[in-house]
């Protein structure tokens, strides 16, 4: 028996009979749902599914019961009996050579081997030979279904590697004319698939149409831009200028550059970059006056890159000194004057950058000039470089990604980045001088340079000192996953930590295209999506994800979001998408200047004293990881991911996602002030901490603990607490004598006060003078006209009958004391007049004094103003 899924769904009961469909559709999907899992249980609920989409009639068991059983008879005695019931569902046996798609795979991965051994006449017939199986798109007539369109969609792209490396092949044996028609097809199917056009070109310019090769690219260009909003890749780039340039090598081109179209497990090693890009890779270590070198090759005729790396960074600092390590490096640059050459300096969270692009004497000059400026500091520009820091601040939000780092790390170590440069305006010339001549030293840095040696007359001179270790990470967060509610509108960021390696970055790529293909393409929920990996230390490593999706969709972006993860984290990784990630990977890594770019990294790992790996040995061990690798690197990440949301979402709790708690575990112990802003406000003023309540919850700084606090000559304050919790202080809005935060000024070292410039009178909240506090104001109901007439007639009557009390218990004493006592009747009556106008004085009298509190406080608040 043969089974076919390559095109409509058939069978061939014999080996004499031709293949044919099954007509009643029914059978016809549930026999494709159990193909495409050959040999694999199938669970009872998937097929009903498959049969009657997530709604399926109450009699769908037995249901499903019959339609196999119809299923078996048109397979007749010998294929009904491969179909047989499982613990859970049903399976199908097919044996080797039967099914179509196994078949395809196999011919594939001959036509693999052989490529790689440079046999392309022998991999071009093999790939073709492969292709011809497909009779249109697979399962056809029942592909649609949601449950089967990954493994669908993973056939797809199969073929399309597939097709690629054929054409590839052809392209070698000098085919070109052949394939063009074949490639222009290809084209307009294809508009976004960079590796047709790419081929395209090539093929138009070997057959002599340079200017057609040239609209190709014209063409490609305009749909990406069109569509996706980016540019070729530079690959396409490359062969581009090479067309323009009419470059003679395009006539051998190998296209080792481009994407392989791999089909089997394993990557093919990349063909060596022939001509101008032919270079070696390797990175060669030395010593220059005590300080190490990275030198790699250059390309000829390139601008050389050159640079110093120190091991410092934002995650260095102490928060109240933030900012010291980026001001260092613009006093650093500043007496640069280097015509025609590009420098610039990079301060991230764990190494500071200088570097530029130019000619060997404009390096050496680069190099000197850096390490003379940051033992000799132009503290005259310190002011003027605080200013363009400030202003550079104004336009840069702190980010999604470094609300995480502080929500994760708290204010200090990583989290640091997290707060901005909160210390810039503390930051002085001797604290300066003491933080460059601890962290930029030679023992410290690291020098990079691209070329085939050190440029002439390369004499650095550093100060000596000692490698510094890394911060040691501190997370704050009581468990992961976790989620952030709150963030900005239409946004959704995703932060986590995993093990540095191919199979992490792998993962990294995967996921932006497992979001863009669901959160994009297939439900139109999100435009701007990426994610990004970076190396944190030696040994671990963040990815940073984000979606935007309009205010009103951002709650099924989350639920789609939780869906996309869940998966990931599960495992479900789809093999073939993972290898068009790991030939977008290797390409970026053997890009020409691949090497060179490199260089500021492979700094950093030398200083973070992790093991230079050779870039040989690197691309093997993209190539070779599997999809066990990554869905470890997968599961490791989402274990540990902290989300930002913009509210909360009953999906990622039910994901397992737990909320990061607002508050602080313990209050402060001491005297206690209300705010005028709301009964639920009150400052708690205690010996060792301070807690800042509002609306059930609290907020405490424990002075031991307080990393940094903002102070104004106003009185204001700003605390930040080792685990991020802030408490922001305005005198003017609590109900406190003067002088109520001496415990908290004494308590709080001097070197983690950060004194700010006094405010403008007008930026300095005052709460309005004579005006009951807003607290008051929102206990007192709001009164109509009419409801005020009633109240004035009841206030009137009330102070009548008062008078009238006073006029009748006068006359009542008198009465008294002209009665004989004997007279219990009259005595009586007048004791109960007597209470009667006690209970009416009583009234008036805590009314009054209620309202005279009221004005004492008014007075208060007038004074302190």
């Amino acid at each position: 028996m043969r089974f076919g899924l390559l095109g409509p769904v058939t069978v061939q009961l014999d080996a004499a009979g031709a293949p044919v469909r099954i007509e009643q559709r029914m059978p016809e999907i549930l026999l494709a749902a159990l193909l495409l899992n050959a040999g694999k249980s199938v669970p009872t609920v998937k097929l009903t599914t498959a049969l009657w989409g997530y709604d399926p009639p109450p009699t769908a068991a037995s249901s499903l019961y019959n339609h196999v059983g119809r299923l078996r008879r048109l397979l007749g005695p010998e294929g009904g009996g491969r179909i047989r019931t499982a613990s859970v569902g049903y399976v199908i046996d097919v044996e080797s050579g039967e099914l179509d798609t196994a078949e395809f795979a196999a011919l594939c991965a001959k036509a693999t081997e052989l490529r790689e051994a440079g046999a392309w006449e022998g991999a071009s017939e093999s790939f073709a030979a492969a292709l011809s199986l497909w009779r249109g798109e697979p399962a056809e007539g029942v592909s649609g279904l949601e449950e089967w369109e990954a493994r669908v969609q993973e056939l797809r792209e199969t073929r399309l590697q597939a097709l690629d490396a054929r054409i590839d092949c052809d392209l070698r044996l000098g085919r070109h004319r052949q394939v063009t028609a074949e490639l222009q097809s290809l084209a307009l199917e294809y508009p976004l698939q960079e590796s047709f056009h790419r081929q395209l070109m090539l093929a138009l310019y070997r057959g002599g149409r340079q200017n057609d090769a040239l609209s190709a690219y014209q063409k490609l260009r305009q749909s990406l831009s069109r569509e996706l909003g980016i540019d070729p890749s530079p690959a396409v780039q490359r062969i581009h200028e090479a067309i323009l340039d009419a470059d003679p090598q395009l006539d051998a081109f190998s296209d080792a550059d481009a994407p392989r179209a791999v089909v089997s497990v394993v990557d093919a090693p990349p063909a060596p970059v022939e001509g101008a890009d032919r270079v070696d890779r390797e990175v060669r270590q030395s010593m220059l006056n005590g300080i190490p070198v990275l030198l790699c090759p250059a390309l000829p005729g390139s601008r050389q890159h050159a640079g110093i790396t120190f091991r410092v960074g934002m995650a260095d600092e102490p928060l109240a000194r933030a900012g010291m390590t980026h001001l260092i490096e613009h006093l650093a640059l500043h007496r640069l004057d280097v015509s025609d050459v590009h420098h610039n300096g990079a301060t991230s969270s764990t190494v500071t950058h200088f570097l530029m692009q130019g000619s060997a004497s404009e390096a050496v000059e680069f190099i000197h000039s850096v390490c003379e400026s940051l033992h000799d500091l132009p503290f005259e520009r310190l002011e003027t470089e605080k200013s363009i820091l400030y202003t550079e601040a104004s336009h840069r939000e702190l980010g999604w990604a470094r609300v995480l780092a502080a929500s994760r790390y708290g204010a200090r170590g990583y989290g640091i980045p997290g707060f901005g440069e909160l210390g810039l305006p503390a930051v002085t010339p001797d604290d300066l001088r003491e933080w460059a001549s601890r962290y930029f030293t030679r023992d410290n840095a690291v020098l990079w340079f691209s070329g085939d040696e050190l440029p002439a007359g390369l004499d650095p001179r550093l100060p000596a000192g000692q490698r510094r270790s890394l911060p040691t990470p501190s997370s704050v967060l009581p468990t992961t996953p976790a989620y952030i509610s709150g963030g900005p509108q239409g946004l959704v960021g995703l932060s986590a930590v995993v093990g540095r390696g191919p199979a992490a970055r792998l993962f990294t790529e995967l996921l932006e295209r497992e979001l863009v293909k669901h959160l994009r393409h297939e439900s139109g929920l999100s435009y701007a999506i990426s994610a990004d990996y970076a190396a944190r230390d030696a040994g671990r490593a963040e990815i940073h994800a984000t979606a935007d999706a309009l205010p009103a969709t951002q709650d099924k972006l989350i639920s789609s979001l939780m869906d996309v993860l869940a998966r990931l984290r599960e495992g479900e990784i789809d093999p073939a998408l993972l290898e068009v990630v790991r030939g977008r990977v290797l390409e970026a890594r053997q890009a020409p200047d691949a090497a060179a770019q490199a260089l500021p990294g492979l700094a950093a790992d030398l200083l973070f004293g992790r093991p230079l790996t050779s870039e040989a040995a690197l691309l093997d061990r993209f190539r070779t990881s599997t999809a066990e690798d990554v869905r470890a690197a997968a599961a490791e990440a989402l274990g540990s991911a902290l989300l930002l949301l913009p509210g909360h979402s009953p999906d990622v709790q039910k994901a397992g996602y737990a909320p990061v708690p607002t508050g602080s575990a313990v209050t402060a112990i001491g005297p206690t002030y209300q705010g005028f802003d709301g009964p639920g406000t009150q400052l708690v003023v205690g010996a060792s901490a301070l807690s800042l309540h509002r609306n059930g919850s609290f907020a405490t700084v424990q002075y031991a603990e307080c990393e940094a606090m903002q102070a104004w000559p106003d009185g204001a304050r700003r605390l930040w607490n080792r685990d991020g919790a802030r408490v922001a202080i305005e005198p003017n809005l609590f109900a406190a004598p003067p002088g109520f935060l001496a415990p908290l000024d004494a308590a709080i070292p001097a070197q983690r006060v950060i004194w700010q410039p006094a405010r403008d009178p007008r930026q300095i909240p005052v709460y309005p003078p004579g005006v009951e506090p807003k607290w008051v104001q929102d206990r007192r109901p709001t009164r109509t006209v009419a409801a005020r007439i009633v109240r004035a007639l009841v206030y009137t009557g009330f102070w009548a009958f008062f008078v009238g009390s006073v006029i009748f218990t006068t006359l009542s004493i008198i009465v008294c004391f002209d009665t004989d006592p004997a007279d219990g009747v009259t005595f009586g009556v007048v004791l109960l007049v007597w209470l009667f106008d006690l209970g009416v004085w009583v009234l008036p009298t805590v009314l009054l004094g209620r309202r005279l509190r009221r004005y004492r406080r008014a007075w208060e608040w007038d004074t302190r103003a």
